[in-house]
């Protein structure tokens, strides 16, 4: 938990934005967990794997499945609940909605964008969007943060005798 009794948090925020983000001098606050800037051993900026042929693969899918009932392969004297509509009515039916899906995934998966960490050997992504700046916005004030805290390090060390 970050102790700030004496300062405001604003006073000593280096960074912060709409999305709960903020980094001080001493911390790194991200979906409420705190990280203390010393223990942060490296961090970069990676683009994250995203899948669309997987939608392609659906969609590939759906297509055989609503030709499979457009060219009426299963036989036509099953019919099927009340509807009157036969299994290649339904698989028509099916392969349509299959095929509309499979083909708004490939669509939807954007490119992501994620802002590593390693804590002593552990590795997170803290931030992950599909906003390039965002996520070097906030690679960046971490970066001072850093400097700034190496700094303050330096300026603290004791000397004996």
């Amino acid at each position: 938990m970050i102790n700030l009794e004496n300062k405001s948090i604003e006073e000593t925020k280096l960074y912060s934005d709409v999305n709960g983000v903020f980094i001080t001098k001493e911390y790194l606050h991200v979906n409420h967990t705190n990280y203390h800037i010393g223990s942060i051993r490296r961090f970069n900026i990676y683009k994250k794997a995203t899948y669309p042929i997987v939608g392609v693969v659906v969609a590939i899918l759906g297509i055989l499945l609503l030709l499979s009932g457009l060219i009426r392969m299963y036989p036509s004297e099953a019919v099927i609940l009340a509807w009157n509509a036969t299994l290649n009515d339904i698989t028509a039916v099916a392969g349509l909605v299959v095929t509309i899906a499979g083909v708004g995934y490939a669509l939807l998966s954007q490119r992501k964008y994620a802002l590593k960490i390693n804590t002593g050997g552990r590795e997170r992504d803290i931030i992950v969007d599909t906003d390039k700046t965002y996520v070097e916005q906030v690679a960046e004030a971490l970066k001072k943060a850093y400097k700034k805290y190496q700094t303050k390090q330096k300026q603290t060390t004791y000397q004996v005798g």
